[in-house]
This record gives C-alpha cells, sequence and structure tokens, in this order.
C-alpha cells in the first residue's frame, strides 16, 4: 500500500459518495459483532508488527473507524485506539477519531458524530470533521441540518468547501434554485463561481431522452476518463449512449445492436478497463447478468495476468462499494458462490488485488453468507488480508437492501 493510495483513501472519505443506510437488519446483528472483534483484533495485529509502516498501519486503522462508526460500534473503536496505543499521540488519534465521526454519519447515527467530532481540539481537523458530518446529511436528503452543521465549522475556508459540496447535492437531485441560493454564502470569490459554473452545466444537462443526450454525455466523458480519447472511444461512447437511451425507452432490439456494438469496440482497445467496467454496469442494470460477469471476468483475467500493475477500477467505487450498484456487489450478485469462491482464492494470493477481493468478499457475506467465506477468512495468508476483508464485510452489512 503506498502513500499515494492512502492520500486517495482520505480524500475519499471526505469528498466522494459513500452509500448512507437506514439500519442493519436484525439477522445481521450476529454478524456484524463477529465482523467487529475481527476488526479490532485484526488492525492490532498489524499495529504490533515489527517494523510496520506508519502510513499502512494509520491506512488500516482510519479504515477501521470508518467501518466501526457505520454500525454506531464506538466501543469497539475505541478500544481499538487504546490497544494499539493512540492515546500516546495526540494527532493520530484525533485523526483516527475524525474518521470515526464520518463512519457513524454515514450510518446515520448524526448525534454521534457530532460528539466524536466535538472531541478533537485540533481546529482544522474538527472542521473536517463537522464537514464530513454536513455532507453526509446532505447526501441522505436532510439539507436542513446540513446547513444548520455549517456554524459548527470554524473557519470560512472549510466552511466554503462544504457549502460548495452541499450545493453540488442540491444540483444532483436538480434542486439549482436551493443551490444557487446556498452558493452566495460562499466567502471566496473563485470557490463560488467554479460552484455556480457546476450548477449550470448540470442544469443544462440534457435528459436521458432528450435528443442530444448522446453527444452531452459524449462531451462531458471527453473531460474525465476519456479526455484523450481515440477515434475508436469515441464510437464506442456513441453506442454506449445509444444503449443507454434504448434501455431507458424500453427499446430491447436497438438496445441489442447498440450495446454488441459497443462490446465489440471495447474488447478491440488495449486500454479498456474503463470501457468494460461501464459495459458490465449496464449490463447489470438491463439484467444481462451473464453478460456482465464476463466482462468482470475479463478485466480480473487482465489484472491477474499482470505482476506489478494495480487494478484501474474506479478506486472508491472497489473499496467502499460492497453496497449495491457498486461493482463488488455486482460481481458477487452475478456469480454463483462455487465460482465466487475460486475468483476470491485467485484474487486474494496477489496484495495488489486485495482492494479488488476484500469488496467483492464483503458483498458475498452481505448476500449470502457462503459457507466457504469462514475458511476463506480463517486461511487468509496473511493479517493485512484479514483485515481488510473484516473491514469490508462491515461495509458490506451497513448496507440496506
Amino acid at each position: 500500500m503506498t502513500n499515494f493510495i492512502y492520500a486517495k483513501l482520505v480524500l475519499a472519505v471526505f469528498l466522494i459518495f459513500i452509500p448512507v443506510h437506514c439500519g442493519v437488519a436484525q439477522q445481521d446483528v450476529e454478524q456484524v459483532e463477529l465482523w467487529s472483534n475481527r476488526v479490532v483484533e485484526a488492525v492490532a495485529q498489524i499495529a504490533s508488527e515489527p517494523k510496520v509502516p506508519t502510513y499502512e498501519l494509520d491506512y488500516h486503522v482510519d479504515l477501521a473507524a470508518i467501518a466501526l462508526g457505520q454500525h454506531a460500534r464506538v466501543l469497539d473503536a475505541l478500544k481499538l485506539f487504546d490497544r494499539i496505543g493512540l492515546n500516546k499521540d495526540a494527532r493520530k488519534r484525533e485523526v483516527a477519531l475524525m474518521f470515526l465521526a464520518d463512519g457513524l454519519s454515514t450510518g446515520d447515527f448524526v448525534e454521534a458524530a457530532l460528539a466524536e467530532s466535538s472531541k478533537i481540539e485540533n481546529e482544522n481537523l474538527r472542521g473536517t470533521s463537522f464537514i464530513s458530518v454536513a455532507i453526509r446529511q446532505a447526501q441522505r436528503g436532510d439539507f436542513e441540518d446540513a446547513v444548520k452543521l455549517l456554524e459548527r465549522i470554524p473557519n470560512q475556508k472549510s466552511r466554503d468547501r462544504a457549502v460548495a459540496q452541499i450545493c453540488n447535492e442540491y444540483a444532483e437531485i436538480s434542486k439549482f434554485e436551493d443551490a444557487q441560493k446556498l452558493s452566495a454564502s460562499i466567502a471566496d470569490r473563485n470557490t463560488r463561481m467554479d460552484v455556480l459554473a457546476k450548477i449550470a452545466k448540470r442544469k443544462t444537462m440534457p435528459k436521458i431522452l432528450d435528443a442530444d443526450y448522446v453527444q452531452a454525455k459524449i462531451d462531458s466523458a471527453k473531460d474525465g476518463v476519456f479526455g484523450s480519447a481515440s477515434e475508436a472511444e469515441l464510437t464506442f461512447l456513441n453506442h454506449y449512449y445509444r444503449a443507454e437511451v434504448a434501455y431507458e425507452s424500453k427499446d430491447t432490439q436497438r438496445f441489442d445492436v447498440e450495446i454488441r456494438a459497443a462490446q465489440m469496440l471495447a474488447l478491440t482497445m488495449a486500454d479498456n478497463d474503463a470501457s468494460l467496467l461501464m459495459l458490465a454496469r449496464l449490463l447489470f442494470q438491463a439484467n444481462r447478468l451473464d453478460d456482465a460477469k464476463s466482462l468482470y471476468v475479463k478485466l480480473f483475467d487482465k489484472y491477474l495476468a499482470r505482476k506489478d500493475s494495480p487494478p484501474a477500477f474506479d478506486f472508491n467505487q472497489m473499496l467502499f462499494g460492497s453496497g449495491q450498484k457498486s461493482d463488488a456487489w455486482i460481481v458477487a450478485y452475478c456469480t454463483p458462490d462455487d465460482e465466487l469462491k475460486v475468483l476470491l482464492k485467485q484474487l486474494s494470493e496477489r496484495d495488489s488485488l486485495f482492494i479488488v477481493a476484500a469488496p467483492v468478499f464483503g458483498a458475498a457475506i452481505r448476500r449470502s453468507n457462503p459457507e466457504w467465506a469462514e475458511g476463506m477468512y480463517r486461511d487468509a495468508r496473511s493479517v493485512k488480508l484479514r483485515a481488510e476483508l473484516a473491514v469490508n464485510s462491515l461495509f458490506a452489512l451497513a448496507q440496506k437492501d
């Protein structure tokens, strides 16, 4: 695990969408207890290893804090902090509390999240923690509370960041007037203008059945993953978005034509990870489960064939993605248990693929808790893998049906 990936994790926690949930089903309570204990034990064991890199331990501690927080396992988190000696390092403990508060707010345990945030003495960290709580509230549609929480953010720059994120959440559900009104409270002119530009772009984005939808989506893709798109990739995008339109309009024949054309193009591309992921997600949405699974298998085969290259999966989707519609959840849903067992064994043999294997394992626990999962956890070849499997099981169990 590199410093770069750890930095992406920290960024992810505060700036991207982590699915919120509405509590844990009663039948999952025992599983939550089991995997919470395993998270604490595994991370404590990592901390006891000689010469464990600081950034690696921080990664596991902070990820565990989020996962435990999503289930309101505050005592378990605090017990872990004490066991690994965070009481001796005030800043690290406060960072861990920040992640715990974020997990609590993601799980809709808002008062508990605010209580943990209030324990943070460092003004900047406390402000960042309140930002995350406010954003989670906005993500679940509780904008009134999200805006009220802005008063707890101690400095204007941090407050501007939170307001910008809440404005984005308003725009995501087409509440453009509310977004524009709130944006007026942003003190920094550049930040405010950037937010207004994003609102305007979102406001003018065609709906899926509009005539100019396909071209608008292609233009948007060229600003992101397909920034330097080749002619073949642009043709792929054209077929892909036409397939989206066909699916939305229930034109099965047209969908088949467009998705087949897009898939044939994607398979000819050397750098086709993003294209295959897009197709797999759309095929799953269209209930073409075998077709979706086959594309994920092609990606896994590519990664297993590489020795050093890290996976190109959407990092945040996979890491926090044991909930519905994530790549990990789709793979677990589409793949029979016996095939999934073999797949996970292959993926977990490569350190660079823990980031893929662990969320798929968690999704399998949430879906059916297969009999082989216990043995796979027990026989995991390293304590780091056990920690990843346990944490991702908690993430998955936090998701609502």
